[in-house]
C-alpha cells in the first residue's frame, strides 16, 4: 500500500482550555502532502496529555491549583474539520481520548476509541488532507478562577508514497465523510 519517504517524526499541537466550550486547533500538513506525487501522512502514533496552567502568566500549575472540584476533559483528533466532540463511530476521528480528576487528587487518562498506537507502516492511519485538526473541552467547567488548561497531541508519523489506488480510495473516503 505505502512505501515510506522518511524516517518517524513528531508533530505537536496545543489548545487551550478556560470554560466548558469545545475548543479547536489545526495542524497544517501542507508541506507534507503532496498530490503530485502521491504523499501522505502515515500516522503512527498519537498521545495526549493535560497540563494546567496559569492563565496571568502562562506558569503551569499542578491540577490541584487548576481544578478545585471533579473535572472531565474531552479531546479528539480529526482529519476533517469538527465544531463538536463526536460519536466514536465517525469516520474523521483518529484518535481520541478523555482524562478524569477528581478534588481529592486522582487522575486518570484514557485513550478511548481506535488504538492511538498504529503500529508498523502497513498499520498506520493515512491522512491526505492538508490539515489535522484537534478539538477538546473542558467538561466539567470547573476551573480555579485565573487557571485554564491545555491538551497538547503528540503524533507520531512519517511520510508515505501512496499507490495510485490507494490514494484514490482515502480520497473518496475523505470526501465522503465532508458530507
Amino acid at each position: 500500500m505505502a512505501k515510506a519517504k522518511t524516517g518517524s517524526f513528531i508533530l505537536t499541537e496545543k489548545v487551550s482550555l478556560t470554560d466548558n466550550t469545545a475548543t479547536q486547533s489545526t495542524i497544517d500538513l501542507g508541506s507534507y502532502v503532496d498530490i503530485g506525487s502521491r504523499t501522505g501522512l502515515a500516522i503512527e502514533s498519537v498521545d495526549f496529555t493535560i497540563q494546567g496552567y496559569d492563565v496571568a502568566t502562562g506558569a503551569i500549575d499542578d491540577f490541584n491549583a487548576t481544578w478545585n472540584a471533579d473535572a472531565q476533559v474531552d479531546f479528539q483528533l480529526f482529519d476533517q474539520s469538527e465544531t463538536a466532540l463526536l460519536p466514536n463511530d465517525n469516520r474523521n476521528l483518529i484518535a481520541s481520548g478523555n482524562w478524569l480528576y477528581d478534588a481529592t487528587g486522582t487522575s486518570s487518562h484514557d485513550s478511548d476509541v481506535f488504538p492511538d498506537n498504529f503500529g508498523k507502516l502497513s498499520d498506520s492511519r493515512m491522512v491526505i488532507n492538508d490539515t489535522l485538526y484537534l478539538l477538546a473541552q473542558n467538561m466539567s467547567n470547573s476551573f480555579v478562577s485565573g487557571n485554564g488548561a491545555y491538551v497538547v497531541v503528540r503524533i507520531k508519523a512519517k511520510l508515505a508514497k501512496l499507490e495510485t489506488k490507494d490514494w484514490m480510495a482515502i480520497a473518496i473516503q475523505s470526501t465522503a465523510s465532508d458530507n
